[in-house]
């Protein structure tokens, strides 16, 4: 099962990563950037202990590495977000869950272009040593796909939230990601103006997503509100005012 991880949901304050990691982050995985270059850093290794010098347990890598001084992630707005943690290689599952993360909080700060490079780094990432179909790879494409909606890139978008949703269409078809990939595309659609064309498409990722809510993180529901907010967009765009407001006032 996918985990996707998120730092909140509309209306409620994102927590604040610290010195163990960002939100979601397995034991004894982090990334850890050489501040002057934003590339990883090198790091020695012992064998016996995890990345928080800790003796090996599930999930543990049974590594403990020593980083320089300057081998923390420097985040534009935040500061040292991690600390002197790990460096597992740049295309390590722990580096890119902590990308992940990091394009996550800048996506819930609304700091969109933040969310958009470190969402490309992370799906260039697990393309790269999972490939482009795993549904890890395809959450990285949907968040970078939100990114470019949230800054009005529609023609960026939506070809990245199409493919996401054809694809898992064949591997997942009642996977909420799905859900959400067709809320996405549709709502690059109303970018475009393609009001016809969205309709079907948000309402039946919303409708997907709503009926599959209890087994969505609570964090992602995040996406539950935006899809949401996407169709009152369409309607109020599309002149069709009563509706807009039907939805503007429904729960989730």
């Amino acid at each position: 099962m996918r985990a996707h991880l998120g730092d909140g949901v509309a209306g409620r304050a994102a927590p604040v990563a610290g010195a163990a990691g960002l939100p979601g982050q397995r034991p004894g995985q982090g990334a850890i950037f050489d501040a002057r270059g934003g590339q990883p850093a090198q790091v020695r290794a012992e064998p016996g202990l995890d990345a928080l010098g800790r003796p090996p347990g599930p999930g543990h890598l049974g590594v403990r590495t020593r980083p320089r001084e300057d081998q923390v992630i420097q985040v534009p707005g935040v500061g040292d977000v991690l600390g002197p943690q790990v460096e597992l290689g740049s295309d390590h599952p722990g580096t890119l869950s902590t990308l992940s993360d990091i394009a996550v909080m800048y996506q819930r700060q609304g700091k969109y272009a933040l969310a958009e490079t470190y969402a490309a780094q992370t799906m260039a990432g697990r393309s790269h040593s999972s490939g482009k179909e795993d549904p890890d790879t395809l959450a990285a494409e949907a968040d970078l796909a939100l990114a470019y909606q949230s800054q009005g890139k529609f023609a960026e978008s939506g070809p990245l939230a199409r493919e996401v949703m054809e694809i898992e269409q064949k591997q997942q078809p009642d996977d909420w990601q799905r859900f959400r990939a067709e809320t996405l595309l549709g709502a690059s659609l109303v970018g475009q103006r393609k009001y016809a064309e969205a309709e079907p498409l948000l309402l039946e990722g919303y409708r997907g997503m709503s009926a599959q809510k209890g087994r969505i993180a609570v964090p992602d529901w995040y996406h539950l509100d935006r899809a949401r907010d996407w169709i009152v967009e369409l309607y109020t765009a599309w002149g069709k005012s009563e509706k807009a407001t039907k939805w503007k006032h429904k729960q989730n």
